[in-house]
């Protein structure tokens, strides 16, 4: 699928709003035309993003918004559950860009859950990167689990989103704060960023990762188990 996006679609990462880290794919064969009366968008552009309900599907629905008052085109937002849906949409043209993380490079290289000879290296390029004032990943906990530091979550049901190297990449980042692996949590393997909350909120799991502004931590707070967010002092010279 080519595309008449001009460069300056990288303006979009000017908008003050955008909290969490944002990042557009484009396949290398992208067209990219610059237009001498200035900027002219198609009528529809298209792009794969986290579940609705995210933080990262509110953001590209507010950047619909933009482009529909200021240029008159329509956002499509096809969400997907993990890195690997998000990327499939991409890879088999239905989508202009994709919206998402780090899977951008571990695809790009061809690692982690694109190791395969379906996957392998893509062609792939980071058009635009926006990161967050606040906290782009952090860990959350069932309040009733008991768990204050990361050292205490040591045995805890920890969950484990099939198809999403990047979040289970950061999960384990954040387990070593306290020389922690995946081998010393149970690893409940859920389908989806969403489904990973529900898991806590169900107790399948005591702890999840994500943004700190998350929409779906919301719902983790407003059960019976509660939210709690472990303590990550920044004097801990041994982390």
């Amino acid at each position: 699928m080519q595309s008449w996006l001009t460069g300056s679609l990288c303006s979009l990462t000017k908008l003050p709003d955008i909290r969490l880290a944002l990042v557009l794919l484009v396949p290398l064969f992208i067209n990219v035309a610059n237009g001498a009366e200035g900027i002219v968008f198609p009528k529809t552009i298209a792009w794969s993003a986290y579940q609705t309900g995210t933080g990262g599907y509110s953001q590209a629905v507010a950047i619909g918004n933009i482009l529909q008052r200021q240029y008159q085109t329509n956002l499509r937002v096809i969400p997907g559950r993990n890195d690997v849906s998000r990327l499939a949409t991409l890879r088999a043209g239905r989508v202009h860009f994709s919206a998402g993380g780090s899977e951008a490079i571990y695809a790009q290289e061809g690692v982690l859950n694109f190791a395969s000879r379906i996957w392998g290296p893509q062609p792939i390029r980071v058009l635009m990167s926006n990161y967050s004032d606040s906290c782009s990943y952090t860990l959350v906990t069932a309040t009733d689990a008991n768990i204050r530091s990361v050292a205490d979550i040591k045995g805890k049901r920890v969950t484990f989103v099939q198809g999403a190297p990047s979040l289970n990449n950061a999960m384990a980042a954040l387990l070593s704060y306290a020389n922690l692996t995946w081998d010393d949590v149970t690893r409940v393997e859920v389908g989806g960023y969403n489904a990973s909350a529900d898991a806590v909120v169900n107790n399948r799991a005591d702890v999840v990762g994500g943004a700190c502004n998350s929409p779906p931590f919301l719902r983790i707070e407003a059960s019976p188990r509660g939210l709690t967010f472990p303590e990550l002092p920044h004097g801990d010279a041994d982390a």
